[in-house]
């Protein structure tokens, strides 16, 4: 069986695509005015992309013909972003990636585990650090881009609400307070506590291996379908507990806290989601005419014929 690894060959050195005089690897296969992407940087970029793939998916024609694209259509927006901020005057400052760096590393619980995501991705720290720079200056792009958008009125939310109501359903939903524990000798016995009259939320401070322990067992609302467990439970009274159910997570003991049948969520229960939504769909559009003004600016060179010749061939590891 094929495992792990995925090796980049340069097919091309073999059918003679390369000009003897230059290196195979810093052939441009990609050009956005006067930014290039070598051969090189392009293989990177689809190990990148394919590193976590099942090597018979990832090796397949189709497949990495799609990931190619991908590769080509990302470096030249990127190009063409970094293109804007220049002709645009735009100077990134240090702060802008110091401070996107530090959200970004607010993610990890310590700084080990940060530096060795990169390491881990294959990439130096320099590229990784320009990944940032880039995603930087994409995002001040959309923010210059906001500006001109119109502000959404009521009547163009309410129409969208009209035409996308479906996007608005809401399944069954519960909300519960729940202890799990790892043995079940130990959840009949905080069950029969319960019974007693002990308090339903301490004990779950106490005894719950669950993340919402600290709530008091408390989940908030939950939709009964994510769950086996909830669409039983939901059959419950609300303020009932449970007996003891055991799942793939331990063994639970669940109190009711409330119940809501599926249904659409009304004009003003979806307000927040239509305006993200309709946003949403603005910038896009309004990147979309940005990238088309874009590329009539700017020339755009492709080697076809040497981005075909790279293949992806899948190794055994032993």
């Amino acid at each position: 069986m094929l495992r792990g690894s995925l090796q980049l060959l340069f097919i091309c050195i073999l059918c003679g695509c390369i000009k003897k005089e230059q290196p195979p690897a810093q052939e441009v296969l990609v050009k956005v005015g006067q930014q290039s992407l070598s051969a090189e940087m392009f293989a990177h970029r689809i190990s990148q992309k394919l590193r976590y793939q099942n090597p018979l998916v990832a090796t397949h024609a189709e497949h990495v013909q799609n990931i190619k694209n991908s590769v080509v259509e990302e470096f030249i927006s990127e190009s063409l972003v970094r293109e804007w901020a220049r002709r645009s005057g735009f100077q990134l400052k240090d702060s802008d990636i110091e401070k996107n760096l530090k959200a970004h590393q607010r993610d990890y619980p310590d700084d080990l585990s940060f530096k060795s995501e990169y390491q881990r991705s294959q990439n130096s720290y320099a590229l990784w650090k320009e990944s940032l720079r880039q995603r930087v200056l994409e995002e001040k792009l959309f923010e210059d881009l906001r500006k001109k958008i119109t502000p959404l009125t009521d009547k163009e939310k309410r129409a969208f609400y009209k035409e996308q109501k479906h996007l608005f359903r809401r399944p069954a939903q519960i909300r519960i307070r729940q202890i799990v524990v790892e043995k079940k000798e130990s959840a009949e016995r905080i069950l029969r506590e319960l019974k007693r009259g002990r308090n339903f939320s301490e004990l779950a401070k106490k005894f719950s291996i669950a993340p919402e322990a600290k709530s008091g067992g408390d989940t908030n609302w939950l939709d009964v379908n994510t769950l086996p467990l909830l669409e039983k439970v939901y059959k419950m009274a609300p303020r009932s507990i449970s007996p003891v159910i055991q799942s793939p997570y331990g063994f639970h003991i669940i109190e009711v806290l409330g119940k809501k049948k599926a249904g659409t969520l009304n004009y003003q229960e979806s307000l927040s989601t239509i305006e993200n939504k309709m946003i949403e769909i603005r910038e896009q559009e309004a990147y979309s005419h940005w990238l088309d003004g874009q590329l009539r600016k700017v020339k755009v060179e492709k080697n076809v014929k040497a981005i075909a010749a790279i293949k992806v061939q899948a190794k055994t590891s032993h």
